[in-house]
């Protein structure tokens, strides 16, 4: 049957575009494999961490903290590319807003690993969150296969061992953690943030970053919309649905806006152009060097990246 909201042709044009700039948002970041296999520049910070942790004794991968990075900004490129999908499908009543929170709580995640500025603290702070959320999936995955398939399975067991080596690895690079530390999620001295507080540093980060002007409350109000959208409530799809009477009994139908569509895009360039941007800068590549991924945005968003005064 066809879809019950529908969306105009004229509509379906700025869709078109706004999907064209997410598939441009994805494919800067598979360009990296392209460009870059993720071989650091000799000079860059990355390169100077990776030193560090190569002579840290216990690390078992030196690359630790660019694979956590790279895995999270690839879940954001991934969710950038579903988010075009839905909008070449017209579904954007509701499905779009879980992807744009779980974009941003992608971005935000890979940032909050690297930190706001990585030249003005030690590399071992940036192993220790790496490890933080290493440890965080590990003990998840662990905790999830036991209760699906029991302590029997191969899945369970093998998960099981993953954790054990490493928490040892990390008792064993910073021997001050205590169980009490693993418990409250904090290797030296640094204390897992949440997926709420993480976006809400991410956006404090961006304003501070783009020089704009920002009311406190904002980046609260922004990420709990985005989970009001997400989790079950009546509005606002509740609000736009519109009853009408037929001769052959009531029809409803929903009322189809852009405004929102096009906030959620933006957030989302937002999120992952300064997200790729800060990657690139840590491992030492020059970051959209013919201007064609800042154009794209500047076209489809106007004013997006330079909003006047």
């Amino acid at each position: 049957m066809p879809y019950y909201a529908t969306v105009p042709d004229s509509m379906r044009e700025r869709l078109a575009e706004l999907a064209a700039l997410l598939h441009r948002c994805r494919d800067t970041y598979l360009r990296i494999d392209e460009d870059h296999h993720w071989m650091v520049h000799p000079s860059s910070a990355a390169a100077s961490d990776l030193a560090v942790f190569a002579g840290t004794v216990g690390v078992r991968d030196d690359r630790l903290v660019v694979e956590a990075v790279a895995t999270y900004l690839e879940l954001a490129a991934a969710h950038c590319g579903g988010l075009a999908g839905l909008y070449d499908a017209g579904e954007i009543v509701a499905s779009p807003w879980p992807l744009a929170r779980s974009l941003l709580e992608s971005c935000a995640r890979a940032i909050w690993i690297l930190g706001s500025d990585p030249s003005a603290e030690p590399a071992v702070n940036r192993l220790a969150r790496a490890y933080i959320d290493n440890d965080l999936s590990a003990e998840y995955e662990k905790e999830i296969s036991e209760y699906l398939q029991g302590r029997q399975w191969p899945a369970y067991l093998a998960a099981k061992e993953r954790f054990t080596r490493l928490r040892a690895e990390i008792s064993t690079v910073f021997p001050e953690t205590t169980g009490r530390d693993f418990n409250k999620r904090t290797i030296h001295g640094q204390v897992c943030l949440g997926p709420t507080d993480t976006v809400l540093w991410f956006f404090a980060l961006l304003a501070k970053s783009a020089h704009r002007p920002l009311d406190p409350r904002a980046p609260k109000a922004v990420y709990d919309l985005l989970s009001t959208h997400t989790h079950p409530t009546l509005d606002p799809v509740g609000r736009r649905r519109l009853f009408a009477e037929w001769d052959d009994g009531g029809r409803r139908a929903q009322t189809i806006r852009l405004d929102g569509i096009e906030w959620l895009t933006s957030l989302a360039a937002m999120g992952i152009y300064d997200a790729l941007s800060s990657v690139y800068q840590y491992c030492g590549w020059e970051f959209d060097i013919d201007s064609e991924f800042e154009t794209m945005i500047d076209r489809t968003l106007p004013g997006f990246l330079w909003p006047s005064p």
